[in-house]
């Protein structure tokens, strides 16, 4: 399926061909595409030079657009893998200049603004979020997720940041960084680790440190802290958790409040002596009280969990489960399969199984729900009979009580919901504030954060329907889109900012990056590419596809139709138009009704109504002309305020630019002046029907009536002649037509030569125009046969006209024959007297 100008346009096989499937919305959209299969291209010049590559989706301004024989990429979002890319595949582009400088880097996965945006040839890296990893060009099997995660990295490889700038001034190698701002100082630095919130390694060139802890901060090379200056102590989870000394491995010097300890332990100043030799089997070491540490047997310790003050594993009613961080206050019935890690997990259980809870409050009040998984601070605390729940991260269906089969991940997703089921929610504060709607799903930060009752929402991307509150049925993919949806309904928005400014509109659909921004509480409009129809606000039912379409300030324009690049440009209050093709109607701002089919189709309209031009530049100069109609190539380009013409047939005008209801057909002819009909160029040889002409000749018509005085007089002036047509390329100058002029501006030919007809052999018989001109001015009368065009001043002859002062001329004569046979019968009378009387004399 192709939809826009040059989409698809190289395509050479057909519906049948192996290389089909290839859907092409958008200016250019897989332009050169020849026999490359099962590829989406979806906005403008999206995949436009691919060629043979299969398997590829491109979404978006630019996305693509470079790449020619590569398979099995996709790139969502503007200018996404837009670069010269030279062999790449297997890569995932989401967001705007997403991988934008890719070359032949294999399996990477970026998804934000300006994610990966330098790479070039560096290969399997991960990278989520704005920024992330957007300096490297070479580096490979990186993973960076958050703003700016290893934003300086160029070359190196096999680093893992998570968090917001996240190793964000590295250029080394081998790293892990996880927390916010997590190993920001690493500059060359190898090997290293660091875990928590500004976990700092303390030196840019550090090597082989593991530092753990909010604010942790590391000490030297080849070292382990673990814990910030908060920490009162480190607890291993068992007694055997921790040797301090083997023969192999040892703690060598132990330092306690700056004092060195070696080969011992020590509190505050004192040193503790070791025993010097190993003890019996689960002994332990005891104090003297001096300083001196001596094996000794161990008095009584927990066997088991179930022998912790906080734990318990298995047993009646608790089959297959496990407790750990507290004992549960719940009344135990035959509680199976449960998992519950941190205080007050699953706190409450009393039957439900198949529950999992890490961390503080995890399920706190799950008392018969199964099937729910709960990982984070108060995740899922107070549901108490909701199933099949699944939230991860801090207060993700923190507030469910009923609601079952949902899926929240992120800090605050799904947060509120109470009774609403079957919802989907990645990012933070995803559906945040939903309550009861069901059937939602939503993707990214902030997305559909506002909705409470809404259902059937589908929100992919930062702030994606963030305001939506009752609104269902709506689809909204790319930062922002539908972002200011409240109520609206049946909405589709794909792409950056579309539709971003709908608040209670019904049933619009926008694909494209700021396609239907602004538009409000307008319905049934359709905007597909970039930029389309993006300052409309309240008005219904338009639709506008491609880049720049129907874009302009819109003001009360309704019922239009815009396909192609800035179609319908500048409308702002022209309702019911129809433009077709690049920079169709461009202008019109109050025009009504008018149709354009073909690029440049009146593309300087502004404000006249009901025209009609099909072909390429057809009436392209009108500006407040109306009722005309140009079918052709530059048909009827010279009219500019001219209103009721008909021109038909490429390059032909009507007499002047202000010409009026005129008829003009064939190939660049030229009109004779207004209300006239001018017929086929100078090349034609003859006009034929299987009928003649009639003329409508009806008294009632006409006023003035009188009797002809042209007949005789005039007849006799005129000179019969036979003759053969010149070849119309012969014509003289100021009669020769555009067609044949070899510098024509106004016609389609670089070359008229390439139009000369075959010369007319053929005999025809009439008489000379201007001879019949002479014989009118001798005999002192206008005649309606004779005419002369006054565009280029060529003379003409009505054949038929010559009927009435030929019928004239009958009746003339006619009257002359009656009064001459009155007069032979008189003379015959005459003769015959006389005859008589000479008889009677003889």
């Amino acid at each position: 399926m192709a939809l826009g100008y040059g989409a698809l346009e190289s395509h050479t096989g057909g519906v049948s061909a192996p290389y089909s499937y290839a859907t092409a919305v958008g200016y250019q959209a897989l332009n050169d595409n020849t026999d490359g299969e099962n590829n989406t291209a979806l906005g403008y010049r999206a995949l436009k030079l691919n060629t043979t590559g299969d398997r590829n989706i491109g979404i978006g301004d630019g996305a693509l657009d470079a790449a020619d024989t590569e398979n099995d990429n996709i790139a969502i979002g503007y200018n996404a893998l837009g670069g010269a890319i030279n062999g790449g595949e297997f890569n995932v582009a989401i967001g705007n200049n997403a991988l934008d400088s890719n070359t032949s880097g294999d399996d990477n996965i970026s998804i934000g603004y300006n994610a990966l945006t330098s790479n070039s040839t560096g290969a399997v890296n991960v990278a989520i979020g704005k920024n992330a990893l957007d300096a490297n060009t070479e580096g490979g099997s990186n993973t960076a997720i958050g703003w700016n995660a290893l934003s300086a990295n160029t070359t190196s490889n096999n680093n893992t940041a998570v968090g917001r700038q996240a190793l964000g001034a590295s250029t080394g190698a081998s790293n892990t960084a996880m927390g916010y701002r997590a190993g920001n100082t690493i500059v060359a630095g190898t090997n290293n680790v660091a875990i928590g919130m500004n976990a700092d390694v303390d030196a840019a060139g550090a090597a082989n440190r593991i530092v753990i802890g909010k604010g942790a901060s590391g000490t030297a090379d080849n070292t382990a802290v673990i814990g910030n200056t908060d920490i009162i102590g480190w607890l291993p989870p068992d007694d055997n958790g921790v040797d301090l000394g083997t023969s192999s491995l040892e703690f060598k010097d132990v330092y306690v409040d700056g004092v060195t300890y070696t080969d011992a332990l020590g509190f505050g100043t004192v040193a503790m002596t070791l025993p010097t030799a190993d003890g019996s089997a689960n002994q332990v070491l005891k104090t003297d009280g001096s300083g001196t540490l001596a094996w000794v047997n161990n008095s009584g310790v927990a066997g088991g969990i179930d022998d912790l003050s906080d734990g318990k594993i298995g047993g009646t009613d608790f089959t297959g489960s496990m407790i750990l961080g507290h004992q549960t206050t719940g009344t135990l019935d035959a509680a199976t399969y449960n998992t519950a890690v941190g205080i007050t997990a699953l706190d409450a259980i009393t039957t439900g199984d198949y529950n999992v809870a890490v961390g503080y409050n995890a399920l706190g009040a799950n008392t018969t729900g199964n099937g729910n998984t709960a990982i984070g601070h108060e995740a899922l605390k107070v549901s108490t009979i909701g199933n099949y729940n699944s939230a991860s991260g801090m207060y993700s269906l923190r507030a469910n009580t009923e609601g079952s089969y949902n899926i929240a991940s992120g800090v605050w997703s799904l947060g509120k919901n109470t009774t609403g089921s079957n919802n989907i929610a990645f990012g933070q504060n995803a559906l945040k504030e939903n309550t009861i709607g069901t059937y939602n799903i939503a993707f990214g930060y902030m997305s559909l954060d506002a909705n409470t009752e809404g259902t059937n929402n589908i929100a992919s991307g930062n702030s994606s329907l963030t305001n939506n509150t009752i609104g269902s049925n709506n689809v909204a993919s790319g930062k922002s889109s539908l972002s200011a949806n409240t109520e609206g309904d049946y909405n589709i928005a794909i792409g950056y900012q579309s539709l971003m400014s709908n608040t209670t509109a019904d049933r619009n659909i926008a694909v494209g990056p700021e396609a239907l921004k602004l538009n409000t509480t307008g319905t049934r409009n359709i905007a597909i590419g970039s930029n389309a129809y993006d300052n409309a606000d309240t008005e219904n039912d338009n639709i506008a596809i491609g880049y720049n379409a129907l874009s302009g300030a819109i003001n009360g324009g309704e019922n239009n139709v815009a396909i192609g690049s800035s179609a319908l440009l500048t409308n702002t209050e022209g309702d019911a138009n129809t433009a077709t093709g690049f920079n169709a109607l461009k202008v019109n701002t109050t025009g009504n009704y008018n149709t354009a089919f073909g690029a440049y189709g009146l593309s300087n309209h502004i404000d006249g109504h009901n025209n009609t031009a099909l072909g390429h530049s057809a009436l392209i100069q009108s500006t407040t002309a109306a009722s005309n109609i140009g079918i052709g190539y530059q048909a009827g380009d010279v009219i500019t305020t001219g209103s009721n013409n008909v021109i038909i047939g490429e390059g032909s005008d009507p007499s002047a630019n202000n010409g009026t209801n005129q008829i003009v057909i064939g190939q660049g002819v030229t009109g004779t002046g207004n209300n006239e009909i001018a017929l086929g160029n100078t090349s034609i040889t003859a006009i034929k029907g299987q009928v003649a002409f009639s003329t409508y000749s009806d008294g009632r018509i006409k006023r003035q009536i009188n009797d002809s005085k042209i007949g005789l007089d005039f007849i006799m002036k005129l000179r019969p002649v036979s003759y053969k047509m010149k070849n119309p390329a012969d014509y003289p100058d100021e009669i020769l037509e555009d067609r044949f002029r070899g510098d024509s501006t106004s016609g389609p030919n670089d070359d008229g030569i390439d139009q000369r007809p075959a010369d007319d052999e053929t005999i025809y018989d009439g008489l000379i125009a201007q001879e019949v001109k002479k014989a009118m001015d001798k005999t002192g009368i206008n005649w309606s046969g004779w005419s002369k065009n006054k565009s280029d001043g060529k003379q003409g002859v009505q054949y038929g006209a010559l009927t009435i002062p030929l019928i004239k001329a009958v009746q003339e004569q006619q009257e002359t024959i009656d009064s001459q046979n009155k007069e032979i019968e008189d003379l015959k009378g005459r003769l015959k007297r006389i005859e008589r009387l000479l008889s009677a004399g003889n």
